[in-house]
């Protein structure tokens, strides 16, 4: 069994996108698939869905497969999985600071945090004379 047809039909099914990655550890020899950040959430897999790729790849005696709601894990699918153009989740921008634009606002942000966590740690990297 291909990952690459793993994924597919999920996404034929669901329109869900998906992504596959090596198991590690405990999981070593699986496909841990996963979906991807979609419309501001990570979607679940529907139950009808997960109930027919069980029947599709029941696994083995001592090797089973895993499938619940957020992950899929089957063991020995070999294959390049399939890759999906990723959404990137919105950067929050505080509200009430009314000047600059928007980047140089987030590079303050990011400076702000930055010394925030060096004065956290002892380290003197502020200095005032």
């Amino acid at each position: 069994m291909k990952t690459a047809e793993i994924q597919k039909i999920i996404f034929d099914q669901s329109g869900i996108k998906t992504t596959a990655k090596q198991g590690t550890g405990s999981m070593r020899g699986y496909i841990i698939i996963s979906s991807l950040f979609q419309g501001g959430l990570y979607p679940y897999f529907p139950f009808e869905l997960l109930q027919y790729l069980r029947k599709q790849f029941p696994g083995q005696d001592p090797k089973e497969n895993f499938f619940n709601g957020s992950s899929i894990a089957i063991f020995q699918a070999e294959g390049e999985p399939l890759q999906f153009k990723k959404e990137r989740k919105p950067k929050p921008l505080t509200e009430g600071k009314g000047w600059g634009s928007k980047n140089s606002q987030l590079r303050l942000d990011k400076a702000a945090n930055r010394y925030a966590k060096r004065r956290r740690r002892g380290d003197n990297t502020v200095r005032y004379y």
